[in-house]
């Protein structure tokens, strides 16, 4: 068995001096001066020393393949999003979701959430988390406003724009926008299974229960009425008005008559 080598000179085929292999030390056993195998498929000779030693090449080393990761279809969580251009796009609000587009000035053919990692728009694939910065929230956890203040927080006139954490619940956090004292208060939540979600004060953003380590209580919401939105066809109500959209904008408008309605164009 092959003891460690004691480099003291220079390494074959390359510039590297005895000095800087041992100040890389670490790489010793599995760079150029240690655990060398024989590699008689290499240019390098082999030949015996005085029937004592060998010389050696060692084994190129393979790259590391990239780590993808794999995504699964799911319902579109913006229908408002219409694409500019064929490709892969991420979403505005979600960085584990993106788009598929087949053309501009169309909704996405298809929707993909990134399980377990984030979506690299520079690659156009799913990434390990640890590899793409986020800035935008995890679906399908979101966060809504709710018209309580269950901490009483008060905020700051003169401190700007914050984000401050509950102090009893896991799942709220305020918003201070720095012109009023009372907050804005949001709840995190599922939206898929309407269950509580945590929000992370680290990231800035609403996350799954079992990514976090908050000790404080669950402020039990999922009785309260969320309002969703559904598409109306108005060939079925010839007497609503529709609106016509500016051809290079995209934007939502009241409807002109009554107040449960919009235009999305």
């Amino acid at each position: 068995m092959l003891g460690r080598i004691q480099c003291t000179g220079s390494v074959y085929g390359t510039s590297t001096s005895a000095q800087q292999v041992r100040t890389e030390n670490a790489l010793l056993f599995r760079n150029e001066c240690a655990g060398y195998q024989i590699n008689l498929n290499t240019n390098v000779n082999a030949a015996i020393l005085n029937s004592q030693a060998m010389v050696y090449s060692s084994l190129p080393q393979e790259p590391e393949p990239t780590r993808t990761s794999m995504s699964k279809l799911i319902e579109n969580p913006d229908p408002n999003f219409i694409c500019t251009q064929a490709g892969k796009f991420p979403t505005r609000r979600y960085c584990n979701v993106y788009y598929e587009c087949s053309d501009a000035g169309l909704p996405p053919t298809q929707t993909f959430e990134c399980v377990d990692s984030f979506f690299d728009r520079s690659q156009g694939l799913c990434m390990p988390k640890d590899q793409v910065p986020c800035l935008g929230g995890i679906y399908p956890y979101d966060s809504v406003p709710i018209d309580r203040n269950p901490d009483s927080l008060q905020c700051s006139t003169n401190s700007g724009f914050q984000l401050h954490t509950s102090r009893q619940f896991c799942n709220i956090y305020y918003l201070c926008d720095g012109t009023q004292t009372t907050p804005t208060t949001f709840r995190c939540f599922d939206r898929q299974t309407q269950q509580e979600g945590i929000y992370d004060p680290f990231a800035e953003r609403c996350d799954s229960r079992r990514n976090s380590n908050c000790q404080n209580a669950i402020l039990n919401l999922s009785q309260t009425q969320l309002y969703r939105s559904v598409s109306i066809d108005h060939t079925r109500l010839p007497d609503l008005s529709v609106l016509p959209c500016k051809y290079d904008q995209q934007y939502v408008i009241e409807h002109e008559q009554y107040c449960n309605l919009y235009h999305v164009c």
